[in-house]
């Protein structure tokens, strides 16, 4: 039995191979949250829309409990644990945003 919590709410786009892991929240309650293919989004992170879509490219890493808010995150990016990430914001691709920064 897979006791995993996993919250959606709204419209999201979740792809091929992508892992949304315990105790995430993903809220999509006005605009949209796209993960794109193998990207892993990891315990306990919330990802919330803001004035803007969250887009998370392909092959892209979000560590533990980070906040993803509003913002974009380009294929092969990567969020150190404990991150944030607010509304407007791009990470690059191949970008890195280190554990525990905003």
């Amino acid at each position: 039995m897979d006791r995993t919590f996993r919250h959606y709410r709204g419209y999201g786009d979740h792809r091929a191979q992508s892992g949304v892991w315990f105790n995430c929240v993903l809220r999509g309650d006005d605009n949209t949250i796209q993960i794109g293919a193998r990207s892993n989004i990891q315990d306990g992170s919330v990802i919330h829309i803001g004035e803007f879509d969250v887009v998370i490219g392909g092959d892209v890493t979000d560590g533990y409990s980070c906040l993803i808010h509003g913002c974009k995150l380009e294929d092969l990016a990567f969020v150190g644990m404990g991150s944030t990430v607010m509304n407007g914001c791009i990470i690059e691709p191949d970008g890195v945003l280190g554990a525990r920064t905003s």
